[in-house]
């Protein structure tokens, strides 16, 4: 009673809800990283063996025989798996990296990033799952906030956390170059050119089969 009574007589513009605050998403610099889509593993202390057989055994659940399953390509101390749409669509993405993680006893990094949608990024070490990155258009849900999570890989400082400026997408592409993981942001399309270019590196072609 008393709160109408006082303000009876205000203009109506006055009398209006407050506008929302701007989506968080609104204030973050426009990204760098083609926004694409993007299913990708990164395997640490792997040989193309190794991975192609950790590929085989958990992703090639589906899928037409004879058709790409997954291209690998080594660099450095990471081998990248990169697979397309029709292989992980379906598969639980991130709980199959998980287990590849545990078996190998060693570091798996695996996302799915959805073009103009958002990014799903967990960071596996053996048995443990360290951390996440998710954002959508909505904002950040998780993210890493200290380098001491990547100390045993590299120096992450200059990284880790993320500006409050900067998009999401292009936090994550260069965290993963700050850890050594080279041509990360290459859609499946572009990276089977680059394989067939010769300009992938040490890369290998599996397929369904």
């Amino acid at each position: 009673m008393l709160k109408r009574w006082f303000n009876r007589g205000k203009k109506e513009a006055e009398s209006q809800p407050a506008a929302p605050p701007p989506a968080p998403h609104a204030r973050w610099e426009p990204p760098t990283i083609p926004d694409a889509s993007y299913y990708n593993l990164h395997l640490h202390n792997a040989t193309l063996d190794e991975a192609e057989q950790a590929i085989r055994e958990h992703y090639f659940l589906h899928g037409e025989s004879g058709t790409p399953g997954a291209l690998l390509s080594r660099q450095g101390e990471w081998v990248t798996a990169y697979l397309p749409e029709a292989v992980v669509r379906g598969v639980g993405f991130n709980r199959l990296a998980s287990q590849i993680a545990r078996e190998r006893g060693d570091w798996v990094i695996s996302y799915r990033v959805y073009a103009a949608e958002g990014l799903d990024v967990h960071y596996f070490r053996g048995s443990e799952h360290l951390d996440q990155l998710v954002f959508s258009r909505d904002g950040v849900e998780f993210e890493p906030e200290t380098p001491a999570l990547f100390a045993d890989l590299a120096d992450v400082s200059a990284i880790v956390p993320r500006r409050a400026a900067q998009h999401p997408l292009d936090f994550h592409f260069a965290l993963l170059s700050a850890l050594g993981i080279r041509d990360a942001a290459l859609p499946w399309n572009e990276a089977l050119a680059s394989h067939e270019a010769g300009i992938l590196g040490d890369s290998r072609l599996i397929l369904i089969p």
